[in-house]
């Protein structure tokens, strides 16, 4: 975000005017050396020094400015995330009365940044300080040589006296323009880094690749890390049948979501192999892919808009008769109808008066309207209660009826009347089997059922 609040506007200040602005001043600055060359000789050898000496303080000091911008940038996004999130979780805070220790901590990271743009201040102001003391000393200096030669130069008038120090107030002004624009692109060199970093994020084409016609999935052999010395997934192989109903089970951290992120085609590093039905995944088209599969994640995401609107982003061309029906079965309409505006209700009205759990089945919802082939629920049932998690699955379950469905669940009641489960942990797949079976030869199955009190 501070990208975009700060770092936008400070190279939108310099380009293109301040560039402009620097050559048409340097140009300012040559003539008026020219001019005063051909005035004296021996004035343009004292200016000239004035000039480097000018340049090299104002170029010395700009390097200190970009690193005090550089750490400023830093602070300024740290500041807002530290004000922000408090913001965002204010129950929390509220509940555990962590007020003084969040004001404490905004404290401490508005003194920091405010320290920081002391600092950059101070070395501006001391630059532009040491520049206006050279520039009198080089318009006294000039003031001397004028009156030196008034008196012993019969060709040199008053006229050309006021002549070189008009010259030399515009030299002053030059320079000082040059300086002030060298400086402020300094300053802006970090913020055009910071948001090239974001341009130069490759851009995924969904456009290329195959298509598949077939919805069973394979896997083969499949490792990943998203570092080379920690691998998350480790040699997994499974197959799941289109139309089949599977879960995966096991600790958090055991891999379980990152296995469904590469099943959609969000990392694409992976050793082995990975089919959805011919096609290998990383030949596949993700929009095809991405159109097969519906993804109900675990965090719960509403888009600015209405309720309608947020259920549209799947299907735009949907009508509302569907729209109630995805509704029904999220068991989320008998609500909806109860507020102000029915499915036209801005979610920024309704989200105070949305639960999490009544949130997440808008998700839910989402899904139904979309109507993939394969359908993955990320512990997409668990911010609701026991009874409506039975409601919705069965719903699930028949909609789902000739498609395929992945389930993550860490509650074994969400899973257990599954057509197969397969049992994660440490990345690797330990066991696979109907509910019944791993209940009775899974050791590590057995006690997850235990922890949960399931038999």
């Amino acid at each position: 975000m501070s990208r975009i609040t700060y770092d936008v506007p400070s190279i939108s200040a310099i380009l293109p005017d301040g560039l402009l602005d620097i050559l048409k001043q340097v140009a300012i600055l040559a003539g008026c050396l020219y001019i005063i060359a051909r005035f004296d000789a021996f004035s343009i050898f004292f200016v000239g020094i004035f000039v480097i000496l000018i340049f090299g303080l104002s170029l010395l000091g700009s390097k200190k400015v970009e690193r005090c911008n550089l750490e400023l940038r830093k602070k300024l996004s740290h500041t807002m995330g530290a004000l922000l999130e408090p913001l965002y979780n204010m129950p929390i805070v509220r509940a555990y009365n962590m007020q003084e220790k969040i004001s404490g901590v905004l404290e401490k990271t508005l003194n920091a940044t405010i320290k920081t743009q002391i600092s950059m201040g101070l070395w501006g102001t001391g630059i532009n300080n040491l520049n206006l003391i050279f520039s009198l000393l080089m318009t006294s200096s000039l003031l001397i040589r004028a009156g030196y030669l008034y008196f012993t130069a019969r060709n040199f008038s008053i006229g050309m006296m006021f002549a070189l120090l008009f010259l030399s107030s515009l030299i002053n002004q030059s320079i000082s323009s040059v300086m002030d624009g060298i400086v402020n692109l300094k300053a802006a060199v970090p913020s055009f880094n910071r948001i090239r970093e974001i341009l130069s994020i490759e851009t995924e084409n969904i456009h290329i690749g195959k298509k598949s016609s077939r919805y069973d999935i394979t896997i083969e052999s499949l490792s990943f890390g998203y570092s080379e010395d920690k691998k998350i997934l480790k040699d997994i192989t499974l197959e799941v049948a289109h139309g089949e109903k599977v879960g995966l089970v096991g600790k958090s951290g055991a891999g379980k979501s990152t296995l469904i992120k590469i099943l959609l085609g969000f990392y694409r590093n992976y050793s082995g192999k990975v089919y959805i039905g011919d096609v290998e995944l990383r030949d596949m088209q993700l929009k095809n892919l991405r159109e097969v599969v519906t993804y109900i994640p675990q965090e719960d995401f509403i888009f600015p808009g209405t309720i309608k609107e947020n259920l549209l982003v799947v299907k735009p061309d949907a009508k509302d008769k569907e729209i109630i029906e995805a509704l029904e079965i999220a068991g989320l309409y008998e609500y909806i109808t109860s507020l102000p505006n029915g499915i036209n209700t801005e979610i920024t009205q309704a989200k105070f008066l949305l639960s999490g759990g009544e949130r997440q089945r808008i998700s839910i919802a989402r899904a139904f309207l979309k109507k993939g082939e394969i359908f993955i629920f990320d512990e997409a049932l668990g911010q609701v209660d026991s009874i409506t998690e039975q409601k919705i699955f069965e719903a699930v379950k028949d909609l789902a009826k000739n498609k395929t469905l992945i389930v993550i669940a860490h509650r074994i009641s969400t899973v257990a009347k599954l057509d197969r489960i397969f049992v994660l942990d440490d990345g690797k797949i330990i066991a696979e089997g109907p509910h019944e079976f791993l209940a009775r030869n899974c050791d590590f199955y057995k006690d997850l059922c235990k922890l949960q009190l399931i038999s």
